[in-house]
């Protein structure tokens, strides 16, 4: 079995002398947003020196948006467990609103056409054994809404 953990660190890459103003460049410009863009680069040489080992941390789930830190797979390669589950019940264990209450809509991974930020009214609670989600009526228009994806107005 193998045991895989997430998690954040930071990479450090050096360049050739004299380079450094070019890559300090495409950084600022946006054209370079990862180590492996600078490698890329046109007339560049870099070199990754190494994964700085102070730097590391585990990643939570909030800090990998809801997603499994944990994973474990066997011999074959198959996902036998995740802690996805763990922020899955967190957050849809109860419903937290009641229809007529105003909330307002913080995400949009469910594709409602709803606006991030406009305030829309339950008209009812809509969830299914692997949810919370609320139908949600606003501007003439009703979509079911995630419980995580909302706030009290």
């Amino acid at each position: 079995m193998k045991f895989d953990f997430k998690i954040t660190t930071w990479e450090r890459v050096v360049v050739g002398e004299g380079q450094e103003e070019t890559v300090l460049a495409a950084i600022r410009s946006g054209a370079v947003t990862c180590s492996n863009d600078i490698f890329n680069l046109e007339g560049v040489d870099a070199e990754l020196v190494k994964t700085d080992p102070d730097t590391v941390s585990q990643m939570t789930m909030e800090d990998n948006n809801g997603d499994s830190t944990i994973e474990v797979l066997n011999d074959e390669g198959e996902t036998v467990y995740t802690n996805d589950f763990i922020l899955k019940e967190l957050n849809h264990k109860e419903a937290w609103f009641s229809a007529g209450d105003r909330v307002e809509v913080t995400g949009n991974s469910n594709s409602h056409n709803f606006e991030i930020g406009s305030v829309v009214t339950i008209k009812e609670n809509s969830s299914s054994h692997d949810s919370v989600s609320y139908l949600c009526r606003g501007e003439g228009e009703s979509w079911h809404v995630l419980q995580s994806e909302m706030k009290k107005a």
